[in-house]
């Protein structure tokens, strides 16, 4: 009896353990299965949250370029001489993969495509500039409008104007040159142009000023209309310099605040991109600056001990305005000052140059950004 029992119990204990190795194997086999799903879940979420990461990443560089484009555009635009594309009528009312396909399939001479071959622009025949930028398979298009800043400089009456009160002039020497007949926008003889005053002022004590500054033969360095030395007065102040000035600080190219001293060799724009440099203080000079385009100082020109080559329009605003060295302004010299002092040394040349202030004094294109959308 004892040993029946002992074989059914024996029996009992293998079927259960049968039953829990079974049981254990399972569970292992539901981890096991369980583990895999997890591992592919975890997979194909990294896997989605890449190609999304590298989506977002793509279609944001594409933007970029499309903006990099419309710079470009307007860039062109300010540039002398660059070779612009054909304009074209955007239609309206395209979807994103319809204005793909329509500035895909027109010819190159009607864009303008980056040398990296990343980004184009388009000009439309309602002046607005189209950037269109790509980053493997995503493609941007931007769409911004642009206006003419147009504020021609008025009819400068003299390679030199001084609107103050009164004037003080010192000139050093007998090498300098200020000279009102007409030149070409690198300096040369211009026949057949306009000839102006070498010097005008809007007060007969500026005038007289002038004249009494100068001394035997500095009178010929003086040239232009109406004899030597070529000076001449204007009461109805023909330029207002305040409010042309006053133009230009929200298009500035750039913008120094303070006391500024320029020092070694500093260029500003370039025959071909002329722009537009305000200083707001006094203006120190010890290297060579050399610029195309607008340079408005709202104080004193001082004298330091480099040079200026300036090609446009230059502004003095301060008391004091020293020429030094051998410094060039082609295109017109203006001061404004209550009571300027004017001092010119070495051999510097002021001339008039229709030319220069037609080519470098026009502020030119700027893009409305009220406009810009993403077609």
């Amino acid at each position: 009896m004892e040993k029946s029992v002992y074989k059914r119990a024996s029996r009992i204990s293998r079927s259960l353990l049968r039953d829990e190795r079974g049981m254990v194997l399972a569970a292992v086999i539901i981890l096991l299965v369980f583990a895999f799903l997890m591992t592919t879940a975890a997979l194909a979420f990294v896997y989605s949250s890449n190609v999304t990461t590298f989506s977002k990443e793509h279609r944001m560089v594409a933007l970029e370029r499309a903006e990099s484009g419309l710079n470009k555009g307007a860039l062109d635009l300010t540039t002398l001489h660059a070779e612009l594309p054909a304009e074209i009528t955007l239609p309206d009312g395209y979807s994103h993969a319809d204005y793909v396909d329509f500035l895909d399939g027109l010819d190159d001479y009607y864009y303008v495509e980056d040398t990296s071959g990343d980004y184009r622009y388009y000009l439309t025949d309602d002046m607005a500039i189209v950037g269109y930028g790509w980053r493997q398979d995503f493609k941007r298009i931007v769409r911004c409008e642009y206006y003419e800043q147009y504020f021609p400089v008025l009819e400068t009456p003299a390679a030199l104007y001084i609107d103050a009160n009164n004037t003080s002039c010192t000139f050093n020497g007998n090498a300098f040159r200020i000279n009102g007949n007409d030149h070409t926008a690198t300096g040369g003889n211009a026949p057949g142009g306009t000839d102006k005053y070498g010097i005008v002022t809007t007060k007969p004590a500026a005038s007289n000023g002038v004249t009494n500054g100068l001394s035997g033969p500095q009178n010929n360095r003086v040239s232009g209309v109406g004899g030597n030395p070529s000076v001449g007065t204007d009461e109805t102040v023909p330029v207002d310099i305040d409010a042309y000035s006053a133009q230009l600080d929200e298009i500035a190219d750039f913008v120094y605040d303070g006391y500024t001293k320029l020092t070694g060799d500093e260029f500003f724009g370039s025959p071909d991109y002329p722009v537009i440099v305000i200083v707001n203080g006094d203006m120190e000079i010890g290297g060579t600056l050399r610029g195309w385009g607008i340079l408005d100082i709202r104080g004193s020109l001082l004298a330091g001990f480099g040079t200026v080559v300036w090609h446009g329009l230059l502004i003095v605003h301060g008391d004091s305005a020293w020429i030094h060295g051998t410094p060039d302004v082609i295109g017109s010299m203006w001061i404004k000052s209550p009571h300027s002092k004017l001092r010119i040394s070495g051999n510097p040349n002021i001339l008039y140059s229709s030319q220069a202030l037609t080519w470098y004094s026009d502020p030119g294109i700027r893009l409305d950004f009220k406009t810009w959308e993403e077609l």
